[in-house]
């Protein structure tokens, strides 16, 4: 007796329509269409729950000290790194260059960092934190512990354990899935569980 196949994994939130045609990969049914359903599918869900966390966190650093979400973003890695040039700050950051510019310009303005010459060359300018950027960002990190507190509350501490360890895997699994960004916008990506060559 032949021994049945194991059915395919799937994330939750996905369907589809049609079956993929026999005909090799990338083959489908005229009537092929896949499906996603927001309300149960993971990657929107997380979304949603950080979206949500950063307008609560957003609400106070806005209204409180004239931050922007790439100026207070740039300002918690700045006081964690700092000095640093802009080019690491968008490494750091994963910000564009473009949103590196405004943020730096808006923390500028506001006095809450100040540009300098790096130590080890001094041909190149690096951002430095100043006490009133310091002090800034210790007010709003407060508030961001205390609404970290009230939403991981409802999590017991096998279940923040086993969270930390699984959002560790997505997070290497994303960098990998950065590093592969062409392949994407060509509408080509590599098999699941396989890594583009």
């Amino acid at each position: 007796m032949t021994a049945k196949k194991p059915a395919p994994r799937r994330i939750s939130g996905t369907s589809r329509t049609d079956k993929p045609d026999a005909g090799g990969p990338g083959a489908r049914h005229a009537g092929y269409r896949p499906r996603i359903d927001l309300d149960v599918w993971l990657p929107y869900q997380l979304w949603l729950v950080i979206t949500n966390f950063a307008a609560c966190i957003e609400t106070f650093y806005s209204l409180n000290y004239k931050l922007n979400r790439i100026g207070w973003q740039a300002l918690a890695v700045l006081v964690c790194h700092a000095p640093m040039s802009a080019k690491d700050l968008a490494q750091r950051s994963r910000m564009n260059p473009v949103d590196v510019t405004r943020a730096v310009g808006q923390l500028m303005k506001l006095k809450l960092v100040r540009r300098g010459t790096s130590a080890v060359d001094r041909r190149v300018a690096v951002l430095q934190i100043t006490p009133r950027g310091v002090e800034t960002y210790e007010a709003i990190a407060e508030v961001a512990i205390v609404i970290e507190d009230m939403l991981f509350g409802t999590l017991s501490q096998p279940e923040l354990a086993q969270l930390s360890t699984i959002l560790g895997k997505l997070s290497a699994k994303e960098i990998e899935l950065l590093e592969q960004r062409q392949t994407w916008r060509l509408g080509k990506p590599p098999q699941a569980g396989r890594t583009a060559a």
